[in-house]
């Protein structure tokens, strides 16, 4: 029996084990290759888990660096198909223009820089220029320009439309044509 100032409730010997010692020790070995082989399984796991979810994350990066880019592609070919149709019209504004620029040659022929005060052209091609010429010998000598225009072939069915006399003796006047161009 235990004396009064002792309270150990552990039995100073330890009971033999009820089996075999063989047994016991293959017990050991399994419990410590169990232990063993369930740290090995969640390390593969682990790794498992962290190699995965790198992946993940670098396909979604991937993802949404592709979904950038065919938003910018997107973008430019939106421009892309702008300029497209902006060719086809430019296409057939090209087809349909006539060189206005032999036109314009041939006006300067006739009235020299600071002389012209308007030029207009209709839907026809009808060519109409206003002149302003300081005297009536300026005033022949384009009308002359204009008579050796028509005759090269340039101009046809030249016609004069207005002629006026300032108070000044300068001259305006319009002359209407079809240009051969």
């Amino acid at each position: 029996m235990p004396t009064l100032g002792s309270i150990n409730l552990l039995k100073s010997k330890a009971t033999a084990s009820v089996l075999p010692q063989g047994v016991e020790a293959s017990l050991n070995r399994f419990a410590i290759a169990s232990v063993m082989v369930l740290c090995v399984v969640g390390i593969c796991v682990s790794a498992a888990f962290f190699y995965l979810r790198f992946e993940h994350d670098a396909l979604t990066a991937k993802k949404d660096e592709y979904s950038n880019e065919i938003i910018n592609n997107s973008v430019k070919e939106g421009l892309q198909s702008a300029i497209k149709e902006r060719m086809v019209m430019t296409a057939k504004v090209l087809k349909v223009r006539k060189p206005y620029a032999l036109l314009l040659d041939s006006i300067g022929i006739v009235a020299p820089p600071g002389k012209l005060t308007n030029v207009s052209v209709d839907e026809t091609g009808k060519t109409r220029i206003t002149i302003r010429a300081s005297s009536i010998e300026e005033t022949i000598d384009m009308a002359n320009a204009i008579i050796a225009l028509t005759k090269e072939g340039k101009f046809k069915g030249p016609d004069l439309t207005s002629f006026q006399f300032g108070k000044s003796n300068d001259v305006l006047f319009t002359v209407s044509f079809v240009p051969v161009l």
